[in-house]
């Protein structure tokens, strides 16, 4: 190897070192994460009204938390690729997206399945406290529920109430006998 190249790796090493460990000693930041789970299969989720609703709810929620980070996530939980691909640009514009496998997308999976209601149109929104980690990447330390609405009478109440953080809605009381999820058995 010639020393000119040799030279030239010992910095980029040096180089990488130091911002790996500067960005490990970066102060922690907050930022909220907002998730959509919808499906063409559900007349309320293709409804125009609920289109529009959920355009408007992304922008007066940036609006209204503009302080803050914000990425908006959208779940499709359609089979059909393109039929959902065309859904979910109806809906305007995701930092994100995840289509397909209905309830059995990784997204519902980890979350739905969490929720106490696991329907759609579902809204997640979680508040995260993250740290740059290694090669520079975003580490989530801490990750907050802050909403968690099932249901176009729980959006529109939210929306109503001008999107309040935290806002979880309880569920109705049941007769119904309480089920157990094999997620709290494993």
């Amino acid at each position: 190897m010639k020393r000119e190249h040799a030279v030239v790796l010992g910095l980029l090493v040096i180089g990488g070192f130091f911002l790996n460990s500067t960005a490990i000693k970066e102060e922690s930041k907050e930022d909220m994460v907002f998730i959509y789970f919808a499906s063409t299969q559900f007349g309320t989720c293709i409804d125009p009204e609920s289109i529009e609703r959920i355009k408007n709810i992304k922008t007066e929620f940036a609006e209204k938390y503009k302080k803050a980070s914000i990425k908006f996530i959208m779940v499709c939980l359609d089979s059909d690729f393109d039929k959902a691909l065309k859904f979910i640009k109806k809906n305007g514009d995701w930092d994100e997206i995840s289509i397909g496998k209905s309830f059995s997308n990784e997204l519902a999976l980890n979350l739905l399945n969490q929720s106490e209601i696991p329907k759609v149109p579902h809204i997640f929104v979680f508040k995260n406290r993250q740290e740059k980690g290694k090669w520079n990447l975003p580490l989530i330390k801490e990750r907050e529920l802050m909403v968690d609405l099932a249901g176009e009478v729980q959006i529109k109440e939210w929306i109503e109430n001008d999107y309040p953080l935290p806002f979880r809605k309880e569920p109705a009381e049941s007769s119904q006998p309480e089920t157990i999820r094999l997620s709290n058995i494993y």
